[in-house]
């Protein structure tokens, strides 16, 4: 599992460095430029295997979704409003819900980070202006099938 993970990371981080990057070649009627990116030389390719392996080290050290996380430290003692000690639970007993917020704490990190880099994917409409032509050929093509129709049926009636 932990190979897989690794290999889908940096398979992730690889796909950051291609020419469209995850989304492929934009359609024929697109208006977004072509790109030729090609690697050329050993030193463009060790870079971006470079920038890959960082980027796979920066995902690593969130220990996110891990049981290997390192342990939060465990909050100190204090006191409740009538001044009695509050005694934190122990750390085997508060040990999975420490574990839980931190978990929770590094993948809002994540999210964050990963909505920081893909901004861009979010405004971006050609996918939804492209369905909408599509569904308005599609109507515009049902209406015109139904008038032949009724003109055909039409012209068979006056014969």
């Amino acid at each position: 599992m932990h190979h897989y993970a690794l290999f889908e990371a940096l398979n992730e981080a690889l796909d950051q460095e291609r020419p469209y990057k995850n989304k492929g070649e934009p359609m024929p009627w697109s208006k977004n430029t072509r790109v030729v990116k090609q690697v050329s030389s050993l030193e463009q390719a060790k870079a971006i295997l470079d920038k890959a392996k960082e980027q796979v080290v920066v995902w690593a050290k969130m220990h996110s979704g891990t049981n290997h996380a390192p342990l939060p430290e465990a909050p100190p003692a204090t006191q409740d409003e009538l001044g009695e000690e509050i005694v934190p639970p122990s750390l085997a007993e508060g040990e999975e819900e420490r574990r839980n917020i931190t978990r929770q704490e590094k993948l809002a990190e994540l999210m964050t980070q990963d909505i920081q880099d893909n901004d861009g994917n979010w405004v971006d409409y050609e996918i939804q202006d492209t369905q909408t032509r599509f569904d308005v050929a599609d109507m515009i093509l049902h209406h015109l099938a139904g008038e032949i129709a009724e003109f055909l049926q039409m012209k068979a009636n006056e014969q």
